[in-house]
């Protein structure tokens, strides 16, 4: 996966759209957020993950190719202050932007090849809509094929059920399952460097408890780790081009420059890579 959303990019404080689009802090009791400000992604093809943020307010992309302080590498408007997405969808080695409109049911996807503005290059309807602050939206190589795809986390359900499909079209899911508990927020990556894309989950605490899976099924977590701090952005990303994917936080204090924190190992322990960058 190049989309190391993130994924869904969470974040353990949910996250809610004033009326003109400008994200800002819900309840805390709500314990997630579909997509966000904060992404990650390989913008340029090189193999390494790297930040990038989105700006509700007016649709703008700001991305930046390597994980140092600085001024944005690529930057262009795309979207409709829905929910930002980023993944390769067509296999180029090169992670692009997608926007996911939540408010239509079934969610309608945009999915654009290039970072560039311009017209979506794939629109497709997938998944379901409860209300917007119980499904996550999801993105991954599931399959290993070389692709990101959709996905969507039913997050009302006892156990969150992920709903994972392997083509940019509608239709039904592939892969379902329920994995990980409530309150806290769901994380995808390739945890092991098998190529596939599986899931994760981040809890909501004073040192939150990273929960990796290795498989797209019911189970028990592979790997469970301490990473980060109370209400800080959990992240994802191959961080050194080594095939697999590992944690990242972002502390956003207002008033200041976001600073990420950037770990090369789905293990506890201190940052590798800290720099500050966005708005």
């Amino acid at each position: 996966m190049r989309n190391r959303t993130r994924g869904v990019a969470g974040a353990l404080l949910a996250l809610a759209l004033s009326a003109t689009g400008v994200a800002v802090l819900a309840s805390p009791a709500q314990a997630f957020v579909t997509g966000g400000p904060f992404l990650a992604g390989d913008w340029n093809g090189d193999g390494v993950d790297t930040p990038g943020e989105y700006d509700w307010a007016t649709d703008t992309w700001f991305l930046r190719n390597s994980n140092t302080a600085g001024a944005a590498n690529i930057t262009f408007t795309y979207g409709f202050g829905g929910t930002p997405v980023v993944g390769d969808w067509n296999g180029d080695g090169i992670d692009t932007p997608g926007m996911v409109d939540m408010s239509s049911n079934p969610p309608t996807w945009y999915l654009r090849n290039s970072n560039t503005s311009g017209a979506a290059n794939v629109t497709f309807t997938y998944g379901f809509r409860f209300a917007e602050d119980t499904v996550a939206v999801v993105v991954g190589d599931w399959d290993g094929n070389g692709t990101d795809t959709p996905g969507l986390v039913d997050m009302n359900a006892a156990t969150p059920t992920w709903y994972l499909r392997n083509s940019n079209s509608s239709g039904t899911a592939d892969y379902t399952f329920a994995y990980a508990g409530a309150g806290g927020s769901p994380v995808v990556g390739d945890w092991n460097g098998s190529g596939n894309d599986t899931p994760g989950f981040v809890t909501n605490a004073d040192n939150p408890l990273w929960h990796l899976r290795n498989s797209n099924s019911a189970g028990a977590s592979n790997v469970v780790f301490n990473y980060g701090f109370t209400y800080g952005w959990p992240l994802t990303g191959d961080w050194n081009a080594n095939g697999t994917d590992t944690p990242g936080m972002v502390n956003n204090p207002v008033g200041a420059t976001p600073t990420w924190f950037l770990r090369n190992a789905n293990s506890s322990g201190v940052a590798n890579l800290t720099f500050t960058y966005g708005f």
